[in-house]
């Protein structure tokens, strides 16, 4: 039996959330990070500051003030790349792990064509410390 990739489950999930004709946004978008290891032993809320460089590079601090502190640097970034005559968005998240001195980078950039639908909620989970975890992004606004 084969297992699902990453962005099979993505797709299954936002086809679960189609639910009328047009994409709306519904205010400013929101986001928001946290770290969990793949065993589900460690959950570390994280918080994240916009860095100088660009506008969609981030700063993610993790589990401060515990045994567990991590960093990461992110680029996070949702966009419409067309409305007609299917609403197209690119949503991309990269990361490179600060905790680590090769700095290793995962990341994946996605494009979701809806027919159908409004997603009004996201979450993205991208692999970190070798599969060890997962930095997620929670991306909320109607895309």
């Amino acid at each position: 039996m084969k297992s699902l990739s990453m962005k099979s489950l993505l797709i299954i999930f936002l086809s679960m959330l189609i639910s009328s004709e047009t994409l709306k946004a519904n205010g400013p978008a929101q986001f928001y990070f946290n770290y969990i290891s793949n065993d589900g032993s460690i959950y570390l809320d994280c918080h994240h500051e916009q860095l100088a460089t660009e506008p969609e590079y981030y700063r993610i601090s993790c589990g401060k003030g515990t045994a567990f502190f991590k960093t990461f640097d992110a680029r996070f970034r949702v966009r419409a790349l067309r409305s007609e005559p299917k609403p197209l968005y690119e949503i991309v998240f990269w990361v490179t792990d600060r905790n680590k001195p090769d700095r290793w980078d995962e990341g994946s950039t996605t494009w979701i064509t809806l027919t159908k639908g409004a997603v009004t909620d996201v979450a993205l989970h991208q692999e970190v410390e070798n599969s060890f975890a997962a930095l997620v992004v929670h991306y909320s606004a109607g895309l």
